[in-house]
């Protein structure tokens, strides 16, 4: 555990620059973001401003640097042997392509959709990107050019 006061505790006065921006993974569902958090400040002794960024991830801005490399060095975060999640420096390739969406089951409404692409086809590539597409309304399947 770091003993020297290096804490951030400015949070909202941190500048969010990519450059020292974590991104904390959650491995299970049923453990909870503060625990996450919590665990992490504990280990490293770094006070925290995170966001949910996706339903299994989050980010924080570190105030410098020298703090985001001490923070990676935790890259698995355990509480006792129970696996809480993992902490990798920002990437956008890397975190905009694996992102799981927590979701319901909802109406999506898209407007500007030109007429020929209103079809099954363009309805079934939209729902596989939010992990499949359950059902058109009748009266959308009706609509014809």
């Amino acid at each position: 555990m770091r003993q020297e006061s290096n804490k951030s505790d400015e949070g909202s006065n941190v500048e969010k620059s990519l450059e020292t921006a974590v991104v904390i993974f959650k491995q299970r569902s049923q453990i909870s973001w503060k625990a996450i958090k919590q665990s992490l400040e504990r280990i490293t002794g770094i006070s925290m401003k995170v966001i949910l960024f996706a339903a299994d991830r989050l980010v924080s801005w570190l105030v410098n640097n020298e703090e985001k490399r001490y923070i990676l060095k935790e890259k698995i975060l355990y509480n006792g042997r129970v696996l809480l999640g993992s902490i990798d420096s920002w990437d956008k390739v890397l975190h905009w392509e694996y992102i799981k969406i927590e979701a319901r089951l909802s109406w999506i409404g898209i407007e500007g959709l030109p007429l020929n692409l209103q079809n099954m086809d363009t309805f079934q590539k939209i729902g596989e990107a939010y992990e499949g597409l359950l059902e058109v309304t009748e009266d959308t399947l009706q609509k014809s050019l």
